[in-house]
């Protein structure tokens, strides 16, 4: 009895030619590009998260100011004789602070019959100047004109 292993031959396609890894090469190429594109992606949408913080602070710093402002005009206290008067509002909540200071800037006739008030009063003109910041160093530079009509000096 004669013991032969079965073996296949080894055939050549006729008309092909042997590749010699070229699938291999052409594989890696494409997964360096895709590699290299992913890697870039992130970068990108790390930047515009860091932007979009930092645009939220500016909007954060900006509120803040705008708040102090209103603030200000509600504690009154105008006066035409001190000087400025610097008041900090912290925001805690929040992580950012404003300070409002008021200067008295002038006071100007008021027109006969302006107001339907009549003669002798005066608009004493005040100035309101914040500086508010938040965090990652965002800040806010705000000045509000404002006055109030009273009796006139003699």
């Amino acid at each position: 009895m004669n013991n032969t292993m079965n073996t296949f031959p080894q055939r050549k396609l006729q008309g092909r030619k042997e590749q010699k890894g070229a699938a291999l090469i052409v594989a890696l190429i494409l997964l360096l590009v895709i590699t290299i594109l992913a890697v870039s992606m992130m970068g990108t949408s790390r930047l515009q998260l860091v932007m979009a913080g930092n645009n939220q602070f500016s909007l954060l710093a900006f509120q803040a100011a705008q708040s102090a402002i209103e603030s200000r005009l509600i504690l009154a206290g105008f006066t035409t004789g001190a000087p400025p008067a610097n008041v900090t509002y912290p925001y805690n909540g929040i992580g950012s602070s404003a300070t409002a200071a008021v200067t008295y800037q002038a006071a100007t006739e008021v027109p006969a019959g302006g107001y339907s008030i009549g003669a002798g009063f005066q608009a004493y003109h005040f100035e309101i100047d914040v500086t508010a910041t938040a965090p990652r160093g965002a800040a806010s530079n705000q000045t509000q004109g404002v006055y109030i009509v009273g009796p006139g000096g003699s």
